[in-house]
């Protein structure tokens, strides 16, 4: 099915993301690992298969996560995105999903689950046992998660060890790299 604003803003996707397409990526290093994840979508997810994209800022991280969101959902599925520096607050200030559930819950049963932006130096020591409770536990239930960084694959595993070790059976990291796509006017992949 086609996708809609409402589908969208269930998912908190930001609107600068909201139009990314896979068509619109130009030729990258990632771009192939991208197409393989999602032409087994209903694999990948069913498996619990992660994908961690890792890179520098305005890489097309964030978007490359969008895509994946937006398959799982076109196919019937939920998806939802929280920015890692957010999860302790929705926490704490039990941030309301929907009439039924909180943020928090949502986040621990969506069948796709996008932390983006996972930096070290963002989230507060107790956000990150938040974070890493998260992870294991969606990784126990065998649920995917997208995650997407900045930060390089040495700095994951040193400060988010717990977390790495129990994502490295069915994570695949994927490095992307290139030409810095907001480098001129903010404009995200697919804008």
């Amino acid at each position: 099915r086609s996708l809609d604003v409402d589908d969208m803003l269930r998912m908190r996707v930001g609107r600068m993301h909201w139009y990314t397409s896979f068509s619109k990526i130009p030729p990258c290093a990632y771009r192939e690992a991208l197409r393989e994840y999602l032409d087994e979508i209903v694999e990948n997810v069913s498996h619990g298969r992660n994908i961690l994209f890792y890179g520098d800022y305005g890489r097309g991280k964030t978007g490359a996560a969008v895509l994946i969101m937006k398959e799982v959902v076109a196919r019937g599925g939920t998806a939802l995105m929280l920015a890692a520096e957010r999860i302790m607050p929705s926490v704490m200030e039990k941030e309301v999903y929907d009439d039924y559930e909180s943020l928090w819950q949502r986040a621990q049963v969506v069948d796709l689950l996008v932390i983006d932006d996972l930096r070290r130096e963002r989230v507060k020591e107790v956000g990150k046992s938040f974070i890493e409770s998260l992870i294991r536990r969606r990784y126990d239930e065998g649920l995917p998660t997208v995650i997407t960084t900045n930060a390089s694959r040495e700095e994951l595993v040193e400060n988010y060890e717990a977390s790495m070790q129990a994502l490295r059976h069915r994570t695949r990291l994927v490095e992307c790299d290139g030409k810095n796509w907001r480098g001129d006017g903010g404009e995200a992949v697919g804008a």
